[in-house]
């Protein structure tokens, strides 16, 4: 005669399908994760590339990106690495923007006020790669452009997300 309930061949097997679903389902929502927050990354470096286009136009009398830190960087696309100078102004990890050196110091203020009038506190990061932490905004003569980058708790620009997203960010 059978008792209500499962026996324990049947609760062992419900078990191990369980366990099967996860090992297969968990990794895919990870990557579903990783790409979100690259997406997010990609967002928020186009709006902080815009307020800082938009601060150097409202500046045109005087050169505002002036002094700020020089770095060799290079970008992976997809013709492949290009490497050129580039000129870092300020960095934030999601507070405030603070400049490298005092010569780049009006341009962290300007972008300070501009990150506040387009949504009232700064763009936050979302660390879509696990060895950056902060963004790095500054601008690149050969290119004649703004870029944004990620990069580490230095400054130290690793990634370029804006204009044209490095490979890790595509």
């Amino acid at each position: 005669m059978r008792k209500n309930g499962f026996t324990l061949i049947e609760l062992v097997t419900v078990i191990a399908i369980i366990g099967v679903l996860a090992v297969i389902l968990i990794p895919s929502m990870l990557g579903y994760l990783n790409k979100a927050r690259k997406s997010a990354d990609k967002s928020a470096a186009c709006t902080i590339g815009k307020a800082a286009m938009g601060v150097n136009a409202e500046n045109t009398e005087k050169d505002i990106f002036a002094g700020g830190s020089d770095f060799t960087v290079s970008a992976l696309t997809s013709n492949g690495a290009e490497s050129y100078k580039f000129t870092a102004l300020c960095m934030s990890n999601g507070d405030t923007w603070k400049a490298f050196d005092s010569t780049s110091d009006e341009f962290a203020e300007l972008l300070n006020e501009e990150s506040n009038m387009i949504d009232g506190n700064q763009v936050k990061y979302h660390g879509a790669r696990k060895d950056t932490n902060c963004w790095v905004v500054g601008y690149s003569d050969e290119n004649n452009r703004v870029e944004v980058w990620t990069g580490d708790t230095s400054g130290t620009p690793s990634y370029r997300v804006f204009p044209s997203p490095d490979k890790a960010y595509a």
